[in-house]
């Protein structure tokens, strides 16, 4: 075997050996992204829920502004589609 073909082999197992510990670390990172992301929009589901409920206890409506649009023809109420 020449010098070459062992340093060859000593990259392979030494990629070989970090490989494992390479992927639990980007897991790790994609999981606490993905954490963070779900906690956003936990607290975001929150906020629209408390902002809810001022609104129904000042004016007796659960509908939100943004909720409502009129329509032009029949002026009736009609729920938006987020």
């Amino acid at each position: 075997m020449s010098p070459n073909h062992q340093r060859a082999d000593s990259g392979d197992d030494l990629l070989i050996h970090y490989l494992p510990h390479v992927l639990i670390g980007v897991m790790l990172v994609m999981a606490g992204m993905l954490m963070a992301g779900f906690l956003s929009v936990l607290d975001d589901i929150a906020e629209r829920g408390e902002m809810r409920r001022q609104h129904q206890r000042a004016t007796g409506s659960v509908l939100l502004g943004d909720e409502v649009r009129t329509s032009v023809s029949a002026d009736t109420a009609l729920l938006s589609v987020r």
